[in-house]
């Protein structure tokens, strides 16, 4: 409470600096870059608690700031530490100080803007398809992982208790796998562009190392059918392998989109 009261009377005396918006959001984003990017940095494979974006100001004011109330905005009440402060008293370079504090409140007062320069030189947002591609990625993305396992178990079935109708099963199944992978592929590398480069990288590459092996099986299946020896083989390796990458590919998904300790209790 004692700080709280500081904070206010410090805020209250803050003199009026002209067009605050022409340079506060560029001392915040620094504030932040310096105080928060070790734990919330973009560069970061698994930010803590799913905050992976400290410098986009644009970003953070969207979701966790009420712009002119920061009594009404998330991010203010981690900041002063409410329920848990943030950043924490043993972080590296320490939590926020009274001025610091003042400045985000500065920057929330006046609207939470992103710095101008951001403003002028940022690529405009492509409208229309592309969006909607990307955003259509979580839609496709659990076609070929239910359909891979459904090849693996219908060969399991095959092996057991054989039967045409069960093979025809698993090769429907794995055709339609790879051509709803490379649907989820095309659209997840369009969704990808709203990552960091480096956060993406293996969902990526396991991703793709996974469709061109169910592309592989789907190709091999009519010949393992028809002939069986190692054809038949080779068709059951690259199902485990698949299923394998498949199941990679998702939980890397999932870790980008709701971060390591989603399951923590």
């Amino acid at each position: 409470m004692k700080r709280l009261i500081c904070l206010l009377l410090l805020v209250a005396l803050s003199p009026a600096q002209g067009d605050p918006a022409a340079g506060v959001p560029t001392q915040v984003r620094a504030l932040f870059a310096q105080k928060c990017s070790q734990c919330h940095g973009g560069d970061l494979v698994r930010p803590k608690g799913r905050f992976g974006y400290a410098e986009d100001l644009a970003r953070i004011a969207k979701r966790y700031v009420k712009a002119g109330d920061a009594d009404e905005s998330e991010l203010w009440w981690y900041l002063i530490g409410e329920q848990e402060q943030m950043p924490p008293k043993n972080a590296k370079n320490g939590p926020l100080s009274l001025s610091d504090l003042a400045l985000v409140r500065w920057w929330i007062r006046d609207g939470a803007k992103a710095p101008l320069a951001d403003a002028s030189s940022a690529t405009p947002a492509v409208e229309g398809s592309p969006s909607l591609v990307a955003k259509s990625h979580v839609l496709f993305v659990h076609f070929p992982i239910a359909l891979v396992f459904a090849a693996l178990l219908a060969e399991a079935l095959f092996m057991w208790r054989g039967g045409l109708g069960v093979c025809n099963t698993g090769r429907f199944c794995i055709t339609f796998a790879a051509l709803s992978a490379c649907v989820t592929a095309f659209t997840g590398w369009s969704a990808a562009e709203s990552w960091s480069p480096g956060r993406v990288e293996t969902h990526r590459w396991l991703a793709v190392a996974a469709l061109c092996t169910s592309t592989l099986a789907a190709l091999v299946c009519p010949l393992a059918a028809r002939r069986g020896g190692w054809p038949r083989r080779s068709y059951r390796l690259l199902l485990v392998v698949a299923a394998a990458l498949v199941m990679l590919a998702g939980h890397q998904g999932g870790l980008l989109v709701h971060g390591r300790g989603y399951f923590d209790l």
